[in-house]
């Protein structure tokens, strides 16, 4: 069995020529490593038509939550069951984190905010449970995200 000769090294000119690429170049070619990687994990992480659906429910969970501060001297505003300021349900609307709880980032409301918009889209609008299942699965991936 022949012995392998040791890999041959760069020329000096090759040397030279990688030491004397300048920093800007390197921080492009950084960049659109960067930029590829992003636009990658968009295209791949989940079908396109799942993320349509996913920043569908998203929208319609904030614009839910948008509802009950519309209107502040109204109990009726469109999503809020009367009930709910009567049955000792207002402590929460009253926490000022409660209106960002659909935020990009959690916050100590953002469970019950989302509890109680599963409940509705479930109970009071007569949802399906794979609709009920996708929003908790939008908000998760919404938060995760983040």
């Amino acid at each position: 069995m022949a012995r392998q000769k040791a890999s041959a090294k760069c020329s000096p000119e090759a040397e030279k020529e990688k030491s004397s690429t300048s920093g800007d170049s390197d921080q492009s070619q950084w960049q659109e490593a960067v930029r590829v990687q992003e636009a990658g994990k968009q295209k791949y992480q989940r079908a396109e038509n799942t993320s349509k659906a996913y920043a569908g429910h998203v929208a319609r969970g904030q614009k839910w939550l948008a509802s009950h501060f519309a209107s502040e001297t109204h109990d009726d505003a469109p999503g809020r069951q009367p009930s709910q300021a009567t049955n000792g349900g207002e402590e929460v609307y009253k926490d000022p984190a409660f209106r960002d709880a659909f935020a990009s980032v959690l916050n100590r409301c953002s469970d019950k905010a989302l509890s109680l918009y599963l409940s509705w889209k479930g109970f009071q609008e007569g949802r399906g449970q794979s609709t009920v299942e996708g929003i908790r699965a939008a908000f998760k991936s919404y938060w995760d995200d983040a």
